[in-house]
């Protein structure tokens, strides 16, 4: 149970970036996974998936010049 408690959101974000975008598709898969190791601080989750998301965006976008699917913020 708990492999599979893994396994669907990394399966859901994979299908989440094709329809809504990396962005929104990741949050959600941030705050999923931190819900299932047990994380139940809802704004600290918030910062914590907008942080990372952020991070890793801007990362690949500008600093790889990767480009994301979904639409573009900056």
């Amino acid at each position: 149970f708990r492999l599979l408690s893994f396994m669907i959101p990394c399966a859901l974000l994979v299908i989440g970036i094709e329809y809504i975008g990396y962005v929104p598709a990741a949050l959600l898969f941030m705050l999923a996974i931190q819900y299932v190791i047990g994380s139940r601080k809802i704004i600290q989750s918030i910062i914590v998936s907008v942080a990372a998301v952020a991070v890793l965006y801007v990362t690949m976008r500008y600093g790889f010049g990767i480009p994301i699917p979904g639409p573009q913020f900056f």
